[in-house]
């Protein structure tokens, strides 16, 4: 017979195993499934075009306006993230056939990157994105030094040159530049400056050190209005623009872009915590002046990005608080698995499906999650 103590003992000794496997259990599935292969296996069959590249819904579409992106066209836009993704995850199969889609279809032997392509994959736009190419850039230099491929460095250096002859005006870097007319524009959206990628292009000699101070200036010294960052920048007018309707892509891609440099966020950061404390979600936009919510709609994306932000900030427990919203949207059963944001039309854009994707693998990567 079991005396008392020896009870005591054995049941202490059982709770003890309990509230450690709960421990265990819990502390790897707070956040849930952070495996990416269900949402690349969606993306692989869903949303890529028989030439390889990424399609940006997964269904035809056609818009009168053709500045506008066609259902199945494919976007530099995917490309860049797609490969960013895809060093994040040390998946060099997946970055070879990106970098082959890139070097055959999207860009030019100057180095020039169309900004989308057709289903076909035939006609090339004359225009080119900044925020693009420079995704493309630095997923290329880092590629490089992961893997010691020289030719990944070489086309890094073909793009470098290319943004350092034709897209610097008043020694800003701009959004794009239209090689049919010969046009560059004059202004930056302000999201698009991307410090890590901008330091690579200095340290490769394809910026002056004069142009590359000026450029982190701009980032430097950014008014704020009522808690939000301007729009963009016009340099030959030398003035900041905001937009009466804040897209928080934007506010985020800003914050993002100054954190890299070690500037704080504090208020908009602020706003934002309390969007996901008291109302539980992050809107598309809102109003500049009574930072009121202007739509209904939310999107993976953004969570996606508040996470990376709250990477750089070092805020887990912002980054948890996103992560859980975000994967709400992610589809765990049907044909569509891994899919994010599918709608009543049955469809998505891939933007939504590859901000998450990244956003995952640097949550697992710097150990915040477990696979």
């Amino acid at each position: 017979m079991i005396g008392e103590k020896e009870l005591k003992k054995t049941l202490m000794m059982l709770i003890i195993l309990i509230v450690a496997f709960n421990i265990a259990f819990f502390s790897k599935g707070a956040l849930g499934r952070t495996s990416n292969d269900d949402t690349v296996q969606f993306i692989e069959k869903w949303l890529k075009n028989d030439d390889g590249a990424l399609a940006t819904y997964m269904k035809e579409t056609v818009e009168a306006d053709e500045d506008k992106v066609q259902g199945r066209e494919a976007l530099s836009e995917s490309l860049g993230l797609w490969m960013l993704y895809t060093v994040e995850s040390d998946d060099k199969e997946r970055f070879e056939e990106s970098f082959r889609i890139l070097s055959e279809a999207f860009m030019s032997k100057d180095g020039f990157i169309t900004w989308k392509l057709p289903e076909n994959g035939s006609a090339r736009e004359d225009t080119n994105a900044l925020v693009d190419d420079l995704r493309i850039y630095k997923a290329l230099v880092s590629a490089h030094r992961k893997w010691k491929e020289p030719e990944y460095q070489t086309t890094a250096d073909k793009i470098g040159a290319f943004l350092g002859d034709h897209l610097i005006f008043q020694s800003v870097m701009v959004d794009f530049y239209d090689r049919f007319y010969d046009y560059q524009t004059k202004s930056i959206t302000l999201s698009y400056l991307d410090p890590e990628a901008i330091e690579l292009l200095n340290e490769n000699g394809h910026l002056t050190s004069f142009s590359y101070e000026k450029i982190l200036g701009v980032l430097h010294n950014m008014p704020m209005h009522n808690g939000f960052y301007p729009k963009t920048y016009h340099i030959d007018k030398n003035r900041m623009v905001y937009d009466e309707e804040i897209n928080m892509i934007d506010q985020l891609l800003v914050a993002i872009n100054r954190s890299q440099l070690g500037y704080g966020s504090e208020e908009l950061m602020e706003f934002i915590n309390q969007q996901l404390s008291e109302r539980g979600v992050l809107n598309g936009r809102y109003s500049m002046e009574t930072k009121e919510a202007m739509v209904d709609y939310e999107s993976p994306a953004i969570y996606g990005f508040v996470i990376l932000q709250a990477i750089h900030s070092e805020e887990k427990e912002l980054a948890t608080k996103a992560y859980k919203r975000m994967v709400e949207f992610r589809v765990t059963r049907s044909k569509y698995k891994g899919a994010y944001s599918i709608n009543e039309k049955q469809n998505t854009h891939i933007f939504d499906n590859l901000v998450p994707l990244l956003a995952i693998e640097r949550l697992k990567n710097i150990g915040w999650v477990q696979e």
